[in-house]
C-alpha cells in the first residue's frame, strides 16, 4: 500500500485521479481534515515532538494504524518534523516514511532547516530536482503527470499562454513577453488573491492556446508542470530551461529554448505542426509510472 499525503488543492485532486481505480494507493488532503489549533500547533512549533492529536485528526491516525509493514506513506511538501514524528509513533514498524519535494530546496531556508533535520529522523528524502538530489543526499524521482486526462478541445484563441506568479524571475518574463510581443500571448501573473485562477481554468487556457510558457526560476534543473502539460495535450513548449533537452520528449520541432534558439524562428515554430510523441515516452511521466518507480526505488 502506497499512502500519500498531500495539500488539500485542485491540482492534487486532478493528479490524484490519475490513479481511479488502484486499491494499492490511497490518499489523504492533510488539512482538509485538521482544525485551526492543529495547523496552528504544526506551523508554530515545527521542531517540536508533539503527539498526534495537536498535528492531525482522528481520521488521518485510523488511516495510519491500519498501514502494514512494507507500506509506503509519502508526504508531499509539508516539512514540519513534528508530523513526521507524530505519523513515526502511530504507525507500525516496518511502514516507511517519505517526504517528496515538488519545489527547489534552495527556494527557502525553512527547507534545507527541516531537511536536515528529517536526516537525522531516518525519513528517506525524495525531489524533483537533480541538483537537489546531489546537493542534499535526496533521492530523485522526475515531476509527474496525470497523461490519461482527456482535456476537451477548444478553439484556438492565443499562440501563446503563460499561468505564474512573479517568484524570483519577474526580469525572465518581462525578457519573454518582449519577444513575444508580435504574437497574441494570454500572460496571467497573479498578484491579489482575486487573480488566480482554478486549475480547470488553466486546463482550458492551454486547449485554447498553441503554445505554452515555461520559465523556471534561477538554479533550477528539472522541469515543472508545464513541459508536462505540454506533453499530455500535445502543445508547443517555449521555455528557458535549457536542460530540458535531456528529456527523452525533446524535439526540436515541439520546443523552443530562449536564448538558444533564434527568435527570428519563432514564426515558424509556433505555426508548424506538432510532432507526435510515442506514447511510451508518454507515460514514463505520468502518475502511475512515478508512484511504480518511486516504490521500487524506496525499498
Amino acid at each position: 500500500m502506497t499512502f500519500i499525503i498531500h495539500a488539500d488543492m485542485e491540482l492534487w485532486d486532478f493528479m490524484l485521479a490519475g490513479l481511479k481505480g488502484r486499491k494499492d494507493v490511497k490518499d489523504f488532503p492533510l488539512n482538509r481534515y485538521c482544525n485551526i489549533f492543529q495547523r496552528f500547533m504544526r506551523n508554530r512549533y515545527r521542531e517540536h515532538h508533539l503527539p498526534y492529536y495537536m498535528i492531525f485528526g482522528f481520521r488521518l491516525y485510523k488511516e495510519l494504524k491500519n498501514l502494514r509493514s512494507g507500506d509506503n506513506v509519502i508526504i508531499s511538501a509539508y516539512t514540519q518534523r513534528n508530523l513526521f514524528n507524530a505519523i513515526k509513533h502511530v504507525v507500525k514498524d516496518g511502514v516507511v516514511i517519505n517526504l517528496w519535494m515538488w519545489n527547489p530546496v534552495s527556494s527557502s531556508s525553512t527547507f534545507k532547516k527541516s531537511i536536515e533535520l528529517l536526516k537525522q529522523d531516518n525519513v528517506k528524502l525524495h525531489t524533483f530536482d537533480t541538483k537537489d538530489a546531489a546537493d542534499y543526499g535526496m533521492t530523485h524521482h522526475c515531476t509527474f503527470y496525470n497523461m490519461r486526462y482527456n482535456n476537451p478541445a477548444c478553439n484556438i484563441e492565443y499562440d501563446f499562454y503563460f499561468l505564474g506568479a512573479k517568484k524570483n524571475r519577474i526580469n525572465e518574463i518581462n525578457h519573454v513577453q518582449s519577444i513575444l510581443k508580435r504574437f497574441k500571448c494570454n500572460f496571467i501573473i497573479p498578484i491579489k488573491d482575486n487573480d488566480f485562477i482554478t486549475y480547470k481554468e488553466n486546463l482550458i487556457n492551454i486547449q485554447k492556446s498553441r503554445c505554452i510558457v515555461d520559465i523556471v526560476q534561477n538554479n533550477q534543473y528539472d522541469i515543472t508542470l508545464r513541459p508536462l502539460e505540454a506533453l499530455a495535450y500535445r502543445k508547443k513548449l517555449i521555455t528557458n530551461n535549457i536542460h530540458i533537452k535531456k528529456y527523452p520528449f525533446y524535439n526540436a520541432n515541439n520546443i523552443f529554448i530562449i536564448n538558444e534558439d533564434k527568435t527570428s524562428d519563432l514564426d515558424y515554430f509556433v505555426n508548424s505542426p506538432y510532432v507526435e510523441i510515442d506514447e511510451e515516452i508518454i507515460n514514463q511521466f505520468d502518475i502511475n509510472t512515478w508512484v511504480e518507480s518511486f516504490n521500487s526505488n524506496i525499498k
